[in-house]
């Protein structure tokens, strides 16, 4: 009998060890974050560093189905004329675009198209880096020739018949382009667009300024052209925007 209680107190705190000792089983993490997705991409004039500069513009949007919250997003940036990309990081978990200015990127050759290349991916609330985009690539034209008004010229603010001329290179597929004119950090005019096609030819056009916008104070201003070259095979249509200082006294 007193064998058989030793036996029994035994496994009574062998059984209470062992449920003491035994340790919490963690819940396996949640899955990685997916890639984000680009869907749009734009080459567009906006302020920044206080000046309207050539900025290329693109949105994304993240996969809605992840089961862990997106804590920041990075964004991988790639001109054809670097050989590694740049990271772009601390972009908060709210946005869904990124601007670039182009002035900023290592392109020296702005009289070919050049293609920049963007990877992105988010990073979870447990510092985990999610899944990366495909290749997203925008592709940037090349400037035209600011013809007249010529670099900081000085404008009479009693001349009516101001105008601006601008040569839109040698290119082989359809062009739109258009005039524009910045006062400050506001576009105060733009001239209707030039839809041509020269078969590989260089082209001079010519636009005046709208009579309803003259006389213009003064002041500095930048004027500019947009141009468009349709048929694009990336994410955008080729784009470039040319600007040029002005003064009117």
């Amino acid at each position: 009998m007193r064998l058989l209680i030793t036996i029994l107190a035994c496994a009574f705190w062998t059984v209470i060890l062992i449920s003491s000792t035994c340790l919490t089983v963690d819940p396996p993490p949640p899955a990685l974050l997916s890639a984000p997705e680009f869907i749009k991409a734009e080459i567009i004039p906006r302020t920044f560093d206080g000046e309207i500069r050539e900025m290329i513009h693109v949105q994304w949007e993240p996969d809605t189905t992840d089961t862990i919250s997106i804590y920041t997003f990075q964004i991988l940036r790639q001109p054809d004329t670097d050989s590694l990309p740049t990271p772009i990081t601390g972009i908060p978990d709210t946005y869904r675009d990124n601007y670039d200015a182009v002035y900023s990127l290592t392109i020296a050759n702005r009289t070919i198209e050049h293609l920049v290349y963007y990877w992105i991916f988010a990073l979870d609330t447990l510092g985990r880096a999610g899944d990366t985009s495909s290749v997203f690539s925008v592709e940037l034209a090349r400037k035209v020739n600011l013809l007249h008004p010529e670099e900081n010229d000085t404008i009479n603010t009693m001349i009516t018949n101001i105008f601006f001329q601008w040569e839109v290179p040698a290119i082989f597929n359809q062009t739109m382009s258009h005039a524009i004119l910045w006062k400050n950090d506001s576009l105060i005019w733009a001239s209707d667009t030039v839809k041509d096609y020269t078969g590989g030819g260089s082209k001079i056009y010519r636009k005046p300024v709208d009579d309803s916008i003259l006389p213009l104070v003064s002041g500095v201003y930048l004027w500019g052209v947009e141009l468009i070259i349709i048929g694009g095979i990336n994410a955008n249509d080729p784009t470039s925007v040319t600007l040029r200082k002005m003064y009117v006294q």
